[in-house]
């Protein structure tokens, strides 16, 4: 996840003004605050959030489906309300940048505290928007312009939700043996690769569903 990521426009939704007009620059930041202040109310909660899952789950038969259509009743609950034409002009511009619902990933490629740690894996990432300011100094160093771009600043939660299939939870009860000939508990292992993690962890069995296999 880069830095940049979730910044809404490469173009700022403020206007570079001069100090000389500061009426003209306060309706616009008033104007961005209010689309701000909108995304944050707690009816608009879900269209911040992004799950991010294994993308080996596409794989399991429904759950795709099942999960979109869940995200999707929270997204259409997503509305900013009437508001100045400003304010809605702005909407309609930046509301089609957001984040996606879901994020299909490899797992463990962002470490232990990032998204999708293990395999079978969903995590959440919280959006938080805010204004983020540049400043331009003019030739005497005093600042001349200036201009804000609306960006959404990503955070990880540290909550993991780890679905297991029956078969799965049959493959923890076998044994394997190491180098020095001593057999090691499955299980044993996986409970040593979940404390590890130090982060909350779900598990989910998630019966009747097995993986699809490509035919070869």
């Amino acid at each position: 996840m880069t830095s940049n990521e979730h910044i809404l426009s490469k173009q700022p939704i403020v206007p570079k003004r001069n100090k000389s007009n500061p009426t003209l620059l306060s309706k616009e930041l008033k104007t961005a605050n209010s689309f701000i202040h909108k995304l944050k109310n707690v009816k608009n909660a879900l269209r911040l959030l992004t799950c991010e899952f294994d993308e080996q789950l596409l794989q399991l038969p429904g759950l795709l489906g099942a999960l979109t259509t869940k995200l999707e009743a929270g997204w259409q609950s997503f509305s900013l309300g009437p508001g100045s034409t400003a304010t809605d002009q702005l909407a309609n511009d930046l509301t089609s940048q957001l984040p996606p619902l879901i994020r299909p990933l490899q797992p463990g490629q962002q470490g232990s505290t990032g998204s999708v740690p293990l395999s079978h894996s969903f995590t959440w990432t919280r959006l938080q928007p805010r204004l983020e300011c540049s400043e331009t100094p003019n030739g005497d160093g005093i600042t001349e312009n200036r201009e804000f771009s609306l960006v959404l600043e990503p955070f990880i939660e540290p909550e993991v939700i780890l679905l297991l299939t029956a078969d799965q939870i049959k493959g923890l009860t076998k044994k394997t043996v190491n180098r020095n000939s001593t057999q090691t508990s499955t299980l044993t292992s996986f409970g040593t690769c979940i404390k590890q993690l130090n982060r909350p962890v779900t598990c989910i069995l998630f019966t009747g569903a097995k993986l699809r296999t490509s035919e070869k």
